[in-house]
């Protein structure tokens, strides 16, 4: 390492080996002297503009992070992961396609987790919420500009982005080799000179471009607009989101869990310590989940076989009621259920990591006799209408008013789809549709044989709100291959996300799994329900899991008179639209959870 010049891109890496060694050699003889070395080896390696993106990461993360995290040194700790969680952008530049990125952001899902518990335990929680903020749904974040990204520079300022995306092409490529000639005929040959020519040359292009990036980006910085070019967003912008009621950010990490209570009139978020929630206890639950959801809804098996499954579900409410939502709800003052007459309280959850799989909205102790059925009062329905975002800067775009337009609405219609069991409620919930948006100049509904991706996509495009009601499924292993079963094929996320965003306001998904997110995507919000909040619908009704086809009529009826009443659609009521509809379902089998705890509220 002392050989190596300054600048060179191979730097970064012999830095962070070094640090391996001095953490090594810490472990075994206990001299503080070599951990506060090796974290400085990480500190400088993370530092290193020559070093491609993926070393400088994986310094920061891998080991200042982690290192100091595991000593205790949650400073430091949180300094590391901060450092780290600025280069996830640029690991997964806008130059990438699409699936590389997804495959780089993978390897560093729980980084944001992380970040945020050493942040918390530094007494720094307002930076917990920018790193969260920063070090997630970046895919999202970048597709539609939801931050000062490329894309918005290209637009007022196309010469500096071109020049900034040129630069990070050659320093998205692998550093130059730089190992001696393989046999000692090499040496001094002229094509050992001519290699050792070819990689001077790239060294010593990439220390110029990472000097003019570094420039580059001080300019921008500059702009009106761009101050956050790249960067966190300062907590004092992030918290103006939730002037209608707190945001509840739920995160779980190896190091503990968390809730950080965003609140627009708070200098800094409220930190409530939740001590047994943690990453695996959340993973065993979100697993316990998974797997007893398709065995519960098998009608085909036993009686007793699917109430296992039926109680294990159960089983997970109770855990999420006593371990995350019940104390968010005390700290909040919502002790008592809702009284008849008062205006409801609204809580919007922000979960995490694998609490993001869990169903926060329908925690509670639920019955499990019918017999003795009676709702309870310990649950999160009773207290306060949930909704939910995958970062602020979502809800914060959900929240931005729009031009005032007469509601175009579309339904979307698939009693019958090639290859797939059919539904026969969806002929019901087209009539439901109909009697409340009457077939015109402005409301339109495309089923059978019309219903292809094309059409479909072109549709959605000229109406403000939307209703799916179709098969849809979640990839876990390719999520952005996830989508709406179609005539002709699946209308997936991928097609969804290259469509051009604007300003809508309602989309129903009255189809399965469309809040589903990827398990190796968890920081990523990969789901339809989230593709549809990005492109802009305000509001999104979708699901956690498979619905029964049934009560789907029913719920569409009492969502879409709750939000017609009075003659003039308003959007602004969905999340008590969707509240109602839930509570009504509920009463009839509080013991099913299968039935009525899969709908979920996103965005304003």
């Amino acid at each position: 390492m002392d050989r190596t010049p300054p600048d060179h891109p191979d730097l970064a890496g012999y830095l962070s080996n070094l640090g391996s060694f001095l953490l090594t050699r810490f472990k075994q003889a206990g001299e503080t002297a070599d951990l506060d070395e090796a974290i400085g080896c990480w500190r400088r390696a993370s530092r290193e503009p020559t070093a491609t993106p993926h070393v400088r990461l994986a310094a920061a993360s891998k080991g200042w992070g982690d290192a100091a995290a595991d000593a205790g040194r949650t400073a430091e700790a949180a300094d590391g992961y901060a450092a780290a969680a600025g280069l996830l952008p640029t690991v997964a530049w806008h130059g990438l396609d699409r699936a590389t990125r997804e495959e780089w952001l993978a390897q560093w899902t729980g980084l944001a987790a992380e970040a945020a518990t050493c942040a918390v335990l530094d007494a720094r929680p307002g930076l917990a919420v920018e790193l969260l903020e920063q070090s997630r749904s970046v895919l999202w974040t970048q597709a539609l500009n939801l931050r000062s990204d490329l894309a918005l520079l290209a637009e007022t300022h196309p010469g500096l982005a071109k020049r900034l995306n040129d630069i990070r092409v050659i320093l998205d490529r692998p550093a130059p080799e730089t190992t001696p000639p393989r046999s000692g005929r090499e040496a001094g040959s002229g094509l050992d000179l001519g290699r050792s020519r070819q990689q001077q040359g790239a060294i010593e292009l990439r220390r110029r471009k990472a000097r003019e990036w570094d420039e580059l980006l001080t300019q921008v910085r500059a702009l009106d607009g761009f101050e956050h070019f790249l960067a966190a967003v300062p907590y004092a912008d992030l918290k103006a989101v939730a002037v209608d009621g707190p945001v509840v950010i739920v995160n779980a990490s190896r190091n503990g869990g968390h809730a950080l209570i965003v609140d627009a009139g708070s200098k800094q978020p409220q930190v409530l310590s939740l001590p047994d929630l943690n990453h695996d206890a959340a993973t065993n639950h979100a697993i316990e989940m998974l797997r007893a959801l398709p065995d519960a809804a098998d009608l085909e098996r036993a009686s007793p076989e699917r109430d296992k499954d039926r109680r294990a579900l159960l089983g997970v409410l109770d855990w999420l009621w006593e371990v995350v939502a019940g104390p968010v709800l005390i700290t909040l003052g919502h002790t008592n259920p809702h009284v008849t007459g008062n205006p409801w309280p609204r809580v919007w959850w922000c979960p995490t990591g694998p609490p993001s799989l869990l169903p926060i909205h329908a925690a509670g102790h639920h019955p499990r006799l019918r017999t003795t059925a009676k709702v309870s009062t310990e649950c999160v329905a009773d207290r306060v209408i949930s909704s939910y975002t995958p970062t602020l800067a979502a809800l914060a775009r959900a929240c931005q008013p729009i031009p005032t337009a007469p509601v175009r609405q579309l339904t979307v219609g698939m009693p019958d789809t090639p290859r797939l069991p059919p539904l026969p409620a969806v002929a019901d919930e087209l009539k439901v549709l109909a009697s409340h948006f009457p077939l015109g100049r402005n409301n339109h509904q495309i089923t059978g044989p019309k219903a292809t991706c094309a059409n479909v996509l072109t549709a959605i495009a000229a109406h403000s709100w939307v209703h799916l009601a179709c098969h849809a499924g979640q990839q876990h292993s390719d999520p952005d291959s996830s989508g709406f079963a179609l005539r002709d094929g699946t209308l997936t996320i991928t097609d969804l996300a290259a469509q051009p965003t604007k300003h809508r306001d309602l989309a129903f998904l009255s189809a399965c799994q469309t809040a589903t997110g990827g398990i190796r995507h968890l920081d990523e919000a990969i789901h339809l329900a989230a593709a549809m909040q990005f492109l802009g619908y305000r509001h999104v009704i979708a699901t956690m899991w498979t619905i029964a086809d049934s009560p789907a009529p029913r719920v569409a009826d009492t969502v879409y008179s709750a939000l017609t009443q009075g003659g003039t659609p308003d959007p602004s009521r969905t999340a008590e639209a969707l509240h109602q509809a839930i509570h009504s379902l509920r009463e009839t089998d509080p013991t099913q959870p299968l039935l009525w705890a899969p709908y979920i509220h996103l965005g304003s």
